[in-house]
């Protein structure tokens, strides 16, 4: 139960009546389901959205789901009123007109988490249940299982169950989190010889939501160290290390602070560490954009940039396609991107990007075009491109990209109009790319092959209808109308998401559209596999998946927050 439609019909005297982001939202119908009796949105500020409900004696509708939004509007003397990472578990009761929130509460850890279905039993419990990502997820003493046992580097995460008293005067109090063991070492070997920069693994072990990685050229590990550093993920990478013996261990940390035992200790050597990173590349994809659009940046360094590395961004012309002042490569990193914003142009305007680093400089051109002008005309396709006489097919014109605004007005001539007549052109849509268009055949005694003419902007493509005699089969249906799906990737640089059919591939910090035919699914995925949290048209509700496929039957957009 999400909308991110401001239209989305609302009654009078509802709870909210105001969009505000992405909102969740209740309905209710009158038993013929011709009227509405209510209809409300429940939200704050940011993404919210509602996966179950159930109904207590009284009519209230009791809710759960997902929310990011810090001004979710929980209730006074709540379990929980403050948002506690990216996404929590949300649990709300509306009353039976729909005009008022009587309970409202968030639930969860430091991470994301969110509802899936909600139960009522018969002394006015509420039970929730949903999949969490927080290590610190409130489980209470003497539940079933207290530790999470999920693995961050690569999402996973756990069911749970809670259970909501809502006339008890206190909680079951959260379980202390455990002292994690210690971590089992994974590389580099014991007395090793490694290439810098180095990469050190170790094995996840539970309730640490934290690590703390220690490397020294003391197997005492006395002050001061080589590196003493805290990261929440069981890897590390570093470099500039001296071409010494080296030892290094590590222990977690749980969620209340507390450090667990230490790994064993391994040595190493370090080999002689790369020349430090100078400016390779600069590259702008696509080359050319229409003004109004954006275009992608990436910068390339020669080798891993041990500590990281700020890299200067310009243009020759700001005021037609500006860059952020830098772009920042992260440590032993080869890679930094950044987005090119353009403005509207009356003519092709060339612009020149330049990084510069440490002395070193790289330039790459980009070519701002008025909207519509780099538009071709592709092809003209009949399908069935052979037809009994007498009975219609269908055929389409397709172009390079987006028609511009106004749509893109195509001639449409026939070779030989007695025998296939077509309209005497057709619009694509503007924004989409193709458009259908009836093709008419009457009765012939000999196979007759005629030429389909589509012309646009001076470029002409042509098709072929053979048209056969005989008795005619039943008519194809007409053409499916083209709508478009506007994706935009945002979160995890170096990432692309991907449909199925093909059509959209859209690169991190860059918005892409495509066309498909009305009533078409499409899935959605990152070509890599990570995972994405879905919001719009296609929605995952707040939690990470690694796909997300929805019917699209008119012009759409989605949003991938890659991660």
């Amino acid at each position: 139960m999400f909308s991110d439609a401001a239209d989305w019909p609302t009654t009078p005297g509802a709870y909210d009546t105001t969009f505000n982001n992405g909102d969740g939202y209740v309905t209710k119908l009158d038993p013929a389901g011709s009227a509405l009796v209510y209809s409300t949105f429940v939200g704050g500020s940011d993404f919210d959205n509602f996966s179950g409900i159930v109904l207590d004696p009284a009519g209230n509708a009791w809710l759960t789901g997902g929310s990011s939004s810090a001004d979710f509007p929980v209730t006074p003397g709540a379990p929980d009123t403050t948002l506690n990472g990216a996404g929590d578990v949300t649990i709300a009761e509306l009353n039976s007109t729909g005009s008022s929130l009587l309970f409202a509460t968030f639930l969860g850890g430091s991470r994301g988490d969110g509802g899936y279905d909600i139960a009522r039993d018969p002394n006015g419990n509420i039970y929730v249940t949903g999949a969490t990502f927080s290590q610190d997820f409130p489980a209470t003493v003497g539940a079933y299982d207290r530790v999470w046992n999920g693995d961050i580097s690569i999402f996973w995460g756990d069911a749970f169950v809670t259970k909501i008293d809502i006339n008890a005067n206190g909680s079951t109090p959260p379980s202390p989190p455990g002292v994690p063991v210690a971590p089992t070492l994974v590389s580099p070997s014991n007395a090793s010889s490694v290439p810098q920069p180095i990469t050190f693994d170790w094995n996840d072990v539970p309730e640490a939501v934290s690590y703390t990685i220690q490397i020294d050229d003391s197997s005492g590990f006395t002050a001061p160290l080589v590196r003493d550093q805290s990261m929440t993920s069981s890897i590390y990478a570093t470099s500039d290390l001296a071409t010494t013996t080296h030892f290094w261990r590590v222990r977690g940390v749980n969620s209340a602070g507390a450090a667990g035992a230490w790994s064993a200790v391994r040595s190493f050597t370090p080999e002689t560490p790369p020349p430090p990173a100078s400016l390779s590349t600069l590259d702008i994809n696509p080359s050319s954009v229409e003004g109004g659009t954006s275009a992608a940046g990436t910068v390339v360094m020669s080798n891993g940039a041990t500590n990281g590395a700020v890299v200067s961004l310009s243009s020759s012309n700001p005021s037609v396609a500006s860059v952020p002042a830098t772009t920042t490569v992260a440590p032993n990193g080869f890679t930094g991107t950044f987005t090119v914003t353009t403005s509207a142009v009356a003519a092709s305007t060339p612009v020149t990007i330049t990084a510069s680093y440490n002395g070193d400089t790289r330039t790459a051109p980009l070519t701002v075009t008025p909207a519509g002008a780099g538009v071709t005309l592709q092809s003209v396709t009949v399908s069935p491109s052979s037809v009994t006489g007498g009975n219609p097919t269908s055929a389409f014109v397709s172009l390079s990209g987006g028609a511009p605004p106004g749509g893109a007005a195509v001639a449409l001539s026939s070779s030989n109009p007695s025998v296939v007549s077509i309209p005497a052109s057709v619009t694509v849509t503007e924004g989409t790319t193709a458009r259908g268009f009836t093709v008419t055949t009457t009765s012939v005694t000999t196979t007759t092959s005629v030429t389909i003419t589509a012309t646009y902007n001076g470029t002409s493509v042509t098709a072929t209808a053979t048209v056969t005699p005989g008795a005619p089969p039943p008519p194809p249906p007409p053409p499916s109308e083209n709508v478009t799906l506007t994706l935009t990737a945002t979160g995890r640089g170096g990432e692309t998401v991907v449909s199925t059919p093909a059509g959209i591939s859209v690169s991190t910090g860059n918005t892409g559209t495509a066309s498909f035919a009305s009533g078409t699914s499409v899935t959605l995925k990152v070509s890599s596999g990570r995972d994405v949290v879905w919001s719009g048209a296609c929605s995952s509700g707040g939690i990470k998946t690694k796909t997300c496929t929805f019917t699209i039957s008119a012009n759409a957009s989605v949003t991938a927050n890659i991660q």
